[in-house]
């Protein structure tokens, strides 16, 4: 009976072993302690903190500051070329990047960093991006909950804008920079303006990002100047957005500004643009030039609910400030 019982207690012990071996050998799982995780980018960050691992992100980017939960992390400098001593002191277990900075791979491969890309940055990619990496790090459940969030968000936006007619869309020109400015065509995948109800007057370009010259600017009369501030830092000071618009109002693009313009000026927050925020950017800016198409929706609230579900977040009753301006 004794030997039975050595020989089954040995036979526990192997096939607990070989569990170990088996959860250690998939994809971002470690029985042998917690993950160490590197995130590369805003929306790498973003989607990490989701899924409710911000606890295991030991670096962002330097120029990653949402959520405010990273705030406090290391920054490893620039998504396309880290500080390779910063990073390989932290000895991450798995390096985030998104499909931009392909190269990553090449370059930590001597030093036996693992290193995972997706691509998070267009409207169409988000979703997929939260369930490959909700699989890679063990989170398929919290994965599939913000999915359907989502999901429930661009249906919302799609159901009153689906009937909107095309001659009653306004025509929208997005500029993004300072000084110098470029936007956004079909070309370069990002159709924000159009899933927001806007049709996008530099869509028939060709070139992915077009630099636009003042003179072509003045005579393209949009009904919508959709300013994008190059801020490579997220700006969190309440009331930046407007002091933006009043820097514009004095460059020599003010005539959209003035009194009796046909063109309507906004500033948007630049993360509201791509990655997971977009969504929200979409609801905020089609509720802001479809009034009463959007009556039913209140941006605020949408975002405001998923942030403390996912993010345990509190961005306060008047999260429009951090969006949009006016």
């Amino acid at each position: 009976m004794i030997r039975i019982m050595r020989a089954q207690g040995f036979r526990g012990l192997l096939s607990g072993l070989l569990a170990c071996c088996l959860i250690c050998g998939l994809p971002g799982i470690s029985c042998c302690g917690e993950q160490r995780i590197v995130a590369l980018g805003g929306p790498a960050t973003e989607i990490v903190c989701l899924l409710g691992l911000e606890d295991s992100l030991v670096a962002r980017t330097a120029w990653t500051n949402w959520p405010p939960a990273v705030r406090g992390l290391p920054h490893v400098g620039a998504p396309a070329s880290p500080n390779l001593e910063v990073l390989l002191h932290l000895h991450p277990s798995i390096v985030l990047a998104d499909a931009h900075y392909a190269g990553m791979r090449e370059k930590l491969a001597p030093y036996g960093i693992r290193v995972e890309l997706f691509s998070a940055y267009t409207g169409d990619s988000v979703i997929p991006a939260i369930r490959k990496l909700g699989a890679l790090l063990g989170r398929q459940k919290r994965a599939e909950e913000c999915v359907e969030q989502l999901s429930a968000i661009f249906r919302m936006l799609d159901e009153p804008l689906r009937t909107l007619p095309a001659d009653q869309r306004l025509r929208c020109l997005m500029l993004a920079g300072t000084n110098s400015y470029f936007s956004f065509s079909d070309n370069s995948g990002r159709f924000f303006l159009q899933k927001s109800g806007l049709l996008n007057i530099c869509g028939p370009m060709r070139a992915a990002y077009p630099f636009l010259n003042r003179e072509w600017i003045l005579r393209s009369t949009p009904d919508v100047l959709l300013l994008v501030p190059d801020e490579q830092l997220e700006n969190t000071d309440r009331g930046w957005l407007g002091q933006v618009y009043e820097e514009f109002a004095k460059s020599p693009l003010r005539g959209f500004v003035r009194t009796g313009s046909a063109t309507r000026v906004l500033v948007m927050n630049g993360p509201f643009t791509y990655g997971l925020r977009q969504f929200f950017g979409r609801l905020f800016l089609a509720r802001t030039v479809y009034p009463r198409r959007m009556a039913q929706i209140d941006p605020d609230q949408v975002y405001r609910e998923f942030c403390q579900r996912f993010f345990h977040l509190d961005v306060g009753e008047n999260s429009r400030q951090w969006c949009i301006y006016p």
